[in-house]
């Protein structure tokens, strides 16, 4: 691994997840499983920088910029991501305001439910992850968007300061709605080209950029000067697409416990891919040539994104190991049903 930064900013949460067959009548109770309601950290970048640690990069390199409460859960949210390593005195600390936090309700057979108090993230304000980028000088800046709504007008600024550093900047839709506002910030600083990376899933890009289907959304990223496009659709597989070619690839089976955090973890994956290949633009730019080496990443990607799901909680199954074990045991099948259209 070279000595190359990661700096990320979205929501930093406390995050009680319930993994369960049914809900509980009013005044009724069930004891569920062992293990079923699982305390962890939460929010994009935590839980991208605790899957990068966890897959193996080191934690000093990872700056996180983000806002918390003075209380109970901020001690945690700091805690947890200094016993890894990271980075946290971009980590404000706001005074009279309660950590954010997110109730999630996973119920067998049905989508996850999301339950979300932003609480201080809300005190969270451009100039600080401004003042943050100019001090870290980050080699890659990951933004998750939606939620902070001072970050989100101002990401014109804040993405201008990550180039002006010389980041590559990677955004993801960090939620398909936002608590106010229209998607226009987004789709503005996507046109003015100040995006290298953009990850989201098919459902999430479609409501946000208001395109109907696949090939609108890589064709409008892609003219707009997005390098690589990389779209996920669960069970479906996912698309990396460049100016150069477009790869369509089926997804990784395992057991799905929890699908909290996947997005996170594949994410968590290509970054993870993109810093072991070397300095990042470099590696990105290899990527763009050649679709093989792009192939490889997203299927490390997709396995990251495998693991996670195998276990309940956001990051506690995503490992070096187990995306090792995944890879041997299918990767040779997915690269084979890889599709490449240049």
């Amino acid at each position: 691994m070279v000595d190359e930064t990661l700096a990320l900013v979205g929501v930093t949460l406390c995050d009680f997840t319930l993994v369960t067959e049914r809900l509980a009548n009013p005044s009724d109770i069930i004891y569920v499983n062992s293990g079923s309601i699982k305390v962890s950290t939460g929010g994009h970048p935590l839980n991208v920088s605790v899957d990068l640690v966890r897959l193996g990069m080191d934690g000093s390199k990872i700056k996180v910029i983000g806002s918390v409460g003075n209380d109970l859960c901020g001690g945690y949210v700091v805690s947890t991501l200094r016993s890894y390593g990271i980075d946290t005195r971009w980590v404000h600390v706001v005074e009279g305001q309660e950590t954010g936090k997110d109730v999630i309700i996973v119920i067998d057979g049905e989508d996850r439910r999301f339950h979300v108090d932003l609480g201080a993230n809300l005190q969270l304000s451009a100039e600080h992850v401004i003042k943050a980028l100019s001090a870290i000088r980050p080699t890659l800046f990951h933004a998750a968007v939606g939620m902070l709504r001072a970050t989100d007008e101002s990401l014109q600024d804040v993405l201008k300061t990550a180039r002006e550093v010389g980041a590559v900047t990677f955004i993801d839709i960090g939620v398909a709605t936002r608590p106010s506002g229209s998607w226009e910030f987004l789709r503005e600083v996507i046109k003015e080209g100040l995006v290298d990376i953009f990850h989201a899933n098919l459902y999430e890009s479609r409501k946000v950029l208001g395109l109907n289907n696949l090939d609108e959304i890589t064709h409008f990223l892609l003219r707009s000067g997005v390098r690589a496009v990389l779209i996920t659709e669960g069970e479906t597989g996912a698309v990396f697409a460049t100016n150069n070619f477009i790869i369509r690839q089926p997804s990784f089976k395992v057991r799905v416990v929890d699908p909290t955090g996947a997005g996170d973890a594949f994410q968590a994956g290509f970054l993870y891919y993109i810093f072991s290949g070397g300095r990042p633009r470099e590696s990105l730019e290899a990527m763009e040539k050649d679709p093989e080496k792009a192939a490889k990443a997203l299927a490390y990607s997709q396995a990251a994104g495998a693991a996670c799901v195998t276990a309940p909680g956001a990051t506690e199954a995503v490992t070096g190991d187990n995306v090792k074990r995944i890879l041997a045991e299918q990767l040779n099948v997915i690269l084979k049903e890889t599709v490449v259209i240049s």
